[in-house]
Formats: structure tokens, sequence, C-alpha cells
């Protein structure tokens, strides 16, 4: 019941498992990834993971607990055919520290509002916000 809660909290995909927070950190949410293949996205080849990165990033909020994170491995892939070498998201728009539902929440919350209000709501920088 509790996972199925987290799931709907964390809208993810469906192949991305969530577990349970540790009580050190209540907040961060780790990941992990069910099996999945990679397709070169210039040539659409077979793929080989060669390395991952364990990162967190700020997914969403609430307003008692402050950040949810997520914690995962970001795979980096290189095609066998073509040589590129590509970091894998799986879907989840990540740039630097927060995914695309996270910003995508940040601007609804900027509509009708000014900018320096969301900052100080999230207790972001307002450069942050801004861009």
């Amino acid at each position: 019941m509790y996972s199925k809660f987290i799931k709907m909290l964390l809208p993810l995909p469906s192949f991305i498992e969530v577990s349970f927070p540790s009580d050190e950190e209540p907040n961060v949410f780790p990941v992990t990834v069910g099996a999945y293949s990679v397709p070169c996205p210039i040539c659409q080849e077979k793929t080989i993971r060669h390395a991952q990165t364990l990162r967190r990033f700020r997914h969403g909020y609430a307003g008692h607990i402050g950040f949810i994170w997520i914690e995962m491995a970001i795979p980096r892939h290189r095609c066998v055919a073509c040589d590129l070498t590509f970091t894998y998201d799986f879907g989840l728009g990540i740039v630097q520290a927060s995914s695309a539902m996270f910003r995508k929440e940040l601007v609804r919350r900027c509509l009708g509002r000014s900018i320096a209000d969301v900052a100080r709501e999230y207790e972001l920088p307002y450069t942050t916000v801004e861009r």
C-alpha cells in the first residue's frame, strides 16, 4: 500500500522501482531501473552501458517536508556501430539537479505570481527559478 502511494506521489515511468527512504534521509527516494535496452539516438543500433554514476535530483516539493529527491544510477552508453557515447536519463528530462517534472511545477507556481515569491517559497535562488 505504501509503495503505491509513493508511486502516485512521484510519477515515474512504470519500469522504475521506487524504494523506501532511509531514516537518516526521509525525503530521498532511491529508485532502480529494471531491464532495459537503449538504441543509439543517431543510428538506432545496439548500445552497451560502460559507466554509471549515482546522482540525486529534485523531483517534487511538499510543504511540510521540503524537496523530494530521487536517487538513481545514471548510465553512460556507447554505440557499437558509430561509437557515440551519451548519457541516458530514462525520459525524466534530467538537467543539472532537477527533473522535468520539478521544473514544470515551478513554472506552474510562477503563473500569476512573481518569480521572487516562488523563489522564497521553494528556498531557491532567484536566478535558478528565473532560468
